[in-house]
């Protein structure tokens, strides 16, 4: 028996950027700050809003 793919609904279109938070202070390890940004999750269907962050 063939299984058939899961279909992923269509996003709607990414909201408007806002506001940058402040670069903060550089924690031990991270090397890159990450602006703030929206990222699409697909349980709840809808666009977040990450704020910057320090990545590795």
């Amino acid at each position: 028996m063939l299984r058939s793919k899961k279909l992923k609904t269509i996003k709607p279109i990414k909201p408007m950027d806002r506001m940058q938070n402040m670069q903060t202070i550089k924690p031990i390890g991270a090397t890159k700050w990450v602006k703030a940004h929206w990222r699409y999750n697909y349980g709840t269907g809808n666009w977040e809003w990450i704020l910057g962050h320090w990545s590795k």
